[in-house]
């Protein structure tokens, strides 16, 4: 069993929005709060900890007393290099955390249950544990061993490959499917203007 005292909760906001027009969108708002401090106000009931990988320099990304760090790899390279740079951190800064679980900065309905789902689910402490919903499955929603570091940075030093389920099958991996609820995917990531007023709706319907 992994045991949610040691798992570090980290938000991958290193992104840079194309779809949304640029900018970092995990900043727009969202009711309230932006969709980054909704994301972050979820997950902090999951987990003890959390940090937060941005490449901005941006303030409205430091939340309390949340620590934000940035990709060690250049030029943007997507998420396979935010975890990377989550492991490193975490190994730096974390040492009495033997998982990461990751959350898209752009996914503020994900399930209350998420990472005591994806820890109850791995067969043993070496498992990559991934949800899935409808279907498909979502990469950056995940529980990591901290333990695979050196063997991510060695497999993105020498295939140059960034897609993240390429990684994941070169190891033992296995999925957490999660219901839909109202027939609204969990997962939904806000990528454009018009995924926006769909989130707000379900976000004030929520609140209400």
């Amino acid at each position: 069993m992994i045991e949610l005292e040691n798992i570090t909760g980290v938000i991958i906001a290193g992104g840079r929005s194309t779809r949304m027009g640029g900018g970092d969108k995990s900043l727009l708002k969202l009711g309230d709060v932006t969709i980054l401090q909704a994301v972050h106000h979820k997950l902090e009931a999951q987990v003890k900890d959390i940090a937060i990988n941005t490449n901005s320099d941006d303030p409205r990304f430091n939340i309390g007393s949340t620590p934000c760090f940035s990709d060690t790899l250049a030029n943007f390279q997507g998420p396979l290099a935010g975890l990377l740079a989550s492991m490193q951190w975490v190994r730096e800064n974390r040492p009495s955390t033997t998982h990461i679980v990751t959350i898209a900065s752009d996914s503020p309905f994900f399930p209350d249950n998420l990472t005591a789902e994806l820890a109850a689910n791995a067969p043993d402490a070496e498992t990559i544990i991934m949800a899935k919903s409808g279907g498909f499955n979502h990469p950056v929603f995940a529980l990591w061993p901290v333990s695979l570091c050196n063997d991510l940075e060695k497999w993105l030093s020498d295939t140059g490959i960034l897609k993240v389920m390429a990684w994941v099958r070169s190891h033992p991996h296995v999925f957490v499917d999660f219901p839909f609820k109202q027939d609204s995917d969990p997962f939904f990531n806000i990528n454009t203007p018009e995924d926006l007023a769909i989130a707000q709706k379900i976000y004030q319907e929520q609140q209400a």
